[in-house]
């Protein structure tokens, strides 16, 4: 089988980690998809076939996302490491944890700054 024909069957790691970090982003800057799809000219669903990996971003729509979403194109590749077949651990990031750092972000400052030492503490104390 052609490694061409490979590659249609999944994913790539690379592809996958990238579109990952576009929805984190997405969804901690609280636009939807419809919302960004509609900055670039775009459909929703290639915002989804992004997110999951499904289709290859190319350099000019990644600038263009990173421009949508006031970002440097650097974030989408940040902790992925420099080898031939990346394969990256941690993808999946859960919604809750998504939802409370969008909501952190959006709020003062200075409460954010507070809940974060909250959690620190806590974090400290729980086993």
């Amino acid at each position: 089988m052609s490694s061409k024909r490979q590659r249609r069957k999944g994913a790539h790691p690379t592809d996958i980690y990238v579109g990952n970090r576009l929805r984190k982003l997405r969804i901690l800057k609280g636009v939807s998809q419809k919302d960004l799809a509609g900055q670039l000219g775009i459909s929703f669903q290639q915002i989804q076939k992004y997110e999951r990996g499904s289709n290859r971003i190319g350099a000019s729509r990644l600038l263009a996302l990173g421009c949508a979403l006031e970002t440097p194109v650097s974030y989408f590749f940040a902790g992925l490491e420099m080898k031939t077949d990346p394969h990256p651990a941690n993808l999946e990031v859960d919604r809750e944890t998504l939802e409370l750092a969008s909501s952190l972000h959006k709020t003062n400052p200075a409460i954010a700054r507070s809940v974060k030492d909250l959690l620190k503490k806590l974090e400290e104390v729980l086993p």
